[in-house]
């Protein structure tokens, strides 16, 4: 049986779909695991470490909320009062 262009096409788009799906899990699944041991380190007083791990999973997906507590983090550790705004 001959396959037809349409089905090829088809086929082909599956496969990429399919890929980018199991790329977008890993990166969540990476993400998750990065950010619950920020959160861990963080609650033990860790701080500079947990810096680091919430740095690490903002550069896997970039969370408002990561952000604030990397933001929150540095303030933490330099002793600088929260800006204002």
């Amino acid at each position: 049986r001959r396959s037809t262009p349409a089905g090829a096409l088809a086929a082909e788009t599956t496969r990429a779909v399919s890929g980018l799906r199991r790329q977008a899990v890993g990166k969540i699944e990476q993400f998750t695991r990065l950010r619950g041991e920020a959160k861990l380190l963080a609650d033990s007083g860790k701080k500079p470490e947990a810096l680091e791990k919430f740095e690490a999973a903002f550069s896997v997906i970039p969370d408002s909320d990561v952000g604030q507590q990397i933001k929150q983090i540095k303030q933490d550790i330099s002793g600088a009062p929260p800006n204002v705004q």
